[in-house]
């Protein structure tokens, strides 16, 4: 990991990064030997939806087979000949956890259901299918042809799904439906009233909507599991295996992430007739100057890092408060610059071309405005890093999720999910401890999904209830959760006594003060 270290960082981003690699050292590499930095682009895999969502099951076993002990050199040399497939498979992946719709609720409305899965899942199914889940078990394929003297030739996508089920990782074959793929790719799938129909010229399948839509989350926990696995196996054997390029790409990204800097994506093009450029497109949110030289110089410096090789890094920038920006950088200079393992922000004079970062903003704040802008943010990333710390040393992390609220005379009702991720095992006492902080965290996240205008983020509570998760699922998966063993009970605070809701079926109600709890009988008995 020591080549992909950088010694020069931004100071206001670094305190926090640094929380977020312990967190991902400990997630991940536990029983590995320590690196100079842990990747920070696998912290998504634990903040981020739908990549928190990965299958641990497909991880661990997909990491069994990478590091298989004697093994590991042929599979090395068999992900070194064949890294293209897990290139193209990578990019798409992580374009199709960019969606916005994956952690919605959806309509109850069939029509627009349906629609939602014509135009948005069906398109994305069938690029998990055959542009990520195929891509991502061909290095599986192969190795088990060789492991059986056959020659690889012929693995097409059907074919790939019929070789790892010869293999540990044959349960992934039950994820794949040939059925519904050819009838997404021949455009032959039918609405019925309730349902959906899948139909190729063998079979056809019929699922409802929520079955279908299902299988989708599914096959992306199982992609998002064993891109991760790769992930992790690339940053272990760094020295000798070829790393996609998206790989360091995402790296690159986390790395300059800042609240007013943010990269949105990569293209290869050329300068002129043969020269090599790597336009980066980014989306600043800040009129400070000072602010996106530096950004621009950091991005530019880890662009030549992960992505060596370019004559020429281009900065696109295009931003709400400014004018088209861009700057131009020397990619050998650079090289130059790393390869004498340059440790200051002053030696990377020149690299600069004409010394030009054009950035332009609609308003020009006074020098004194973007101190204290730089003093404020200063203070929200130390108190972010603070409440990471808070999170990590106490070991329990509250989410709130489908938290909503509506008006009852001149009081709120409020219903929300709360997840209660713990790295112990709570207990009933646990809870009530932290009873009217729960209720407190999802009536903040139902207030600020309201315009400021709304006289509804103003009003005190008159009702409250709030189903408490020890597991995040997305919120289409806990509406209708049911009562299993992941529901821990619910929480509900009564000032408006006219409201009459009934408790979960067979839970044992506990009362405290003004709150009254039901604790689920499933989780109560595992």
């Amino acid at each position: 990991m020591n080549e992909l270290t950088i010694n020069i960082k931004n100071p206001l981003t670094e305190p926090l990064n640094k929380i977020k690699r312990e967190m991902v050292e400990r997630e991940f590499f536990a029983d590995t030997e320590a690196f100079t930095d842990y990747p920070l682009s696998l912290y998504k895999y634990l903040s981020l939806r739908p990549e928190k969502f990965y299958c641990k099951r497909t991880l661990s076993a997909q990491l069994k087979f990478l590091d298989s002990g004697s093994n590991t050199s042929s599979i090395i040399e068999i992900i070194n000949e064949n890294v293209t497939h897990l290139e193209q498979s990578l990019k798409l992946l992580d374009d199709i956890n960019k969606k916005p719709w994956h952690d919605l609720n959806l309509s109850s409305d069939e029509h627009d259901l349906f629609r939602h899965c014509d135009n948005n899942v069906n398109p994305s199914y069938l690029n998990l299918i055959e542009g990520v889940f195929g891509n991502l078990i061909y290095i599986n394929a192969i190795a088990s042809r060789h492991n059986r003297d056959k020659s690889p030739d012929g693995l097409d996508i059907f074919n790939r799904f019929e070789e790892i089920k010869r293999t540990s990782l044959g349960f992934l074959a039950d994820e794949y439906c040939n059925t519904t793929r050819n009838s997404i790719a021949h455009w032959s799938v039918k609405y019925l009233h309730h349902d959906i129909e899948f139909r190729d010229k063998k079979k056809t399948i019929t699922n409802t909507h929520s079955e279908y839509l299902k299988r989708f989350d599914s096959v992306l926990d199982i992609c998002n599991g064993l891109a991760l696995a790769y992930k992790i196996f690339f940053f272990k054997n760094i020295t000798n295996v070829r790393i996609p390029k998206q790989v360091l790409l995402e790296e690159l990204y986390a790395q300059t992430e800042a609240p007013w800097w943010q990269i949105e994506g990569c293209l290869e093009s050329e300068v002129g007739k043969s020269d090599s450029q790597l336009v980066i497109f980014i989306k600043p949110e800040t009129r400070d100057y000072g602010k996106v030289r530096l950004s621009a110089i950091s991005t530019a410096v880890l662009a030549e890092r992960y992505a060596p090789g370019y004559k020429r890094y281009f900065l696109s920038m295009r931003s709400p408060v400014a004018l088209p920006g861009f700057a131009a950088f020397d990619g050998e200079l650079l090289k130059d610059k790393r390869e004498k393992k340059v440790s200051k922000w002053e030696e990377y004079s020149g690299i600069i071309e004409g010394d030009l970062i054009f950035w332009v903003p609609f308003i020009t704040p006074p020098k004194l405005i973007n101190k204290i802008s730089t003093y404020s943010l200063s203070i929200k990333l130390f108190l972010a890093t603070q409440r990471l710390l808070k999170t990590i040393n106490s070991g329990v992390e509250l989410h709130s999720r489908n938290a909503k609220i509506h008006r009852n005379g001149w009081r709120v009702v409020l219903n929300a999910d709360v997840v209660i991720e713990s790295s112990y095992i709570v207990s009933t006492s646990d809870i009530k401890n932290i009873g009217k902080k729960l209720i407190k965290i999802a009536l903040k996240a139902a207030r600020k999904q309201l315009p400021l205008y709304s006289f509804l983020r103003y009003l005190p509570i008159g009702y409250a209830r709030v189903s408490l998760f020890n597991n995040d699922y997305r919120c289409s998966h806990l509406h209708g959760f049911g009562l299993r063993k992941e529901l821990i009970g619910t929480v509900k605070l009564q000032k408006i006594k006219k409201i009459k809701t009934p408790d979960l079926f067979g839970s044992s109600i506990e009362n405290d003060g003004r709150l009254t709890y039901a604790w689920n009988k499933s989780w109560l008995e595992q």
